[in-house]
């Protein structure tokens, strides 16, 4: 029921033009700053860092993030969230 009433409070303060995924850290909720593949090399697998050159890194705890398949899945349900909202704000004048 719970996660019924925050659906219904999602459309009806329109929260999910608020999302901003992938744009804080996860352990401190620090702001992800972008990095290059040559600062993080030594701070991921080996084979993270051949395989992608995209990276983002908190400042504060020093994580680093990449678009992996648990970036692909997250943008799935992200987007599975944000289609209500874009269905309505598709059909308003």
């Amino acid at each position: 029921m719970a996660a019924l009433c925050g659906r219904r409070e999602e459309w009806r303060f329109d929260l999910a033009r608020l999302l901003r995924p992938f744009t804080r850290c996860l352990a401190s909720n620090q702001p992800l700053v972008l990095a290059s593949a040559a600062e993080i090399r030594e701070r991921v697998p080996s084979a993270v860092a051949l395989a992608y050159s995209e990276f983002q890194v908190c400042r504060r705890c020093r994580r680093v993030y990449w678009k992996g398949s648990h970036y692909r899945r997250m943008s799935e349900w992200i987007a599975t969230l944000q289609a209500p909202h874009l269905r309505s704000s598709r059909s308003s004048p």
